[in-house]
């Protein structure tokens, strides 16, 4: 009798297996390598509904812009001008707007390493820092608490009435709460310098400059570029 070339033992010992109903899926019992896979169940477990409790029922938690809740948003200050505001210079032709320490009050709002690069950032614009006036806006209250951005936007009154008290022929920005306090809006710096850039933010209809604080520059080299962009922008909407 021939054998078939093809035939092949073991795939017909495995095939009769098969057929008896043996598998090689491990099952419940790790030791029995042939016993039946259990089946698994498709159908959904019932979720169990939160309990709540009678004093949370009605309460609606405020959620952030990623959803998770956060807590209410704190009620701006009315602050008091002659509280947080003092003037330094005697300058006539620039109005720099910035936030300092309240520690210095009634003194230069800024650093002699402070002024030294803004009075570099002034040369390059082609400006004197000798001809400006600085508005300094306290980063803290006169208890000492500290201030958010939002807390500003009540000056927007008194600080149009300032740096209107002098014909001055620019106006400069240093930072996100200076321009709170002028805009009467809580904004971040950086919508704030687009504005500026985009010719939204003016003064007596003439483009102002919007850019970090010389303190922030210091702290943050990398943000120098950016600066030098805004400076920039600001020079060729002047026509410089």
């Amino acid at each position: 009798m021939a054998h078939n070339k093809d035939f092949d033992p073991i795939s017909v010992i495995l095939m009769d297996l098969q057929a008896a109903g043996v598998s090689d899926v491990v099952g419940d019992a790790p030791a029995d390598h042939f016993a039946k896979a259990a089946p698994k169940d498709t159908s959904k477990p019932e979720q169990a509904k939160p309990q709540t409790s009678a004093q949370h029922k009605n309460v609606t938690p405020i959620k952030s812009e990623k959803g998770k809740p956060t807590s209410p948003p704190k009620e701006p200050l009315q602050l008091k001008t002659d509280d947080v505001l003092w003037t330094w210079g005697e300058g006539e032709k620039i109005a720099v707007v910035l936030a300092a320490d309240y520690t210095r009050k009634g003194k230069d709002p800024l650093s002699a390493e402070e002024r030294s690069l803004c009075a570099n950032m002034f040369k390059a614009m082609g400006l004197d820092i000798e001809t400006a006036m600085f508005f300094a806006l306290a980063k803290e209250g006169p208890n000492g608490q500290p201030l958010d951005a939002a807390d500003y936007t009540s000056l927007k009154t008194d600080m149009a009435k300032a740096l209107k008290s002098k014909a001055f022929e620019k106006v400069i920005f240093f930072g996100q709460k200076p321009s709170c306090a002028v805009l009467g809006d809580d904004v971040t710096l950086s919508a704030a310098r687009s504005m500026a850039k985009d010719g939204d933010i003016k003064h007596d209809d003439k483009p102002v400059l919007v850019t970090y604080s010389p303190a922030n520059l210091l702290r943050q080299p990398l943000l120098k570029r950016l600066a030098w962009q805004d400076m920039l922008a600001y020079m060729v909407g002047e026509g410089a």
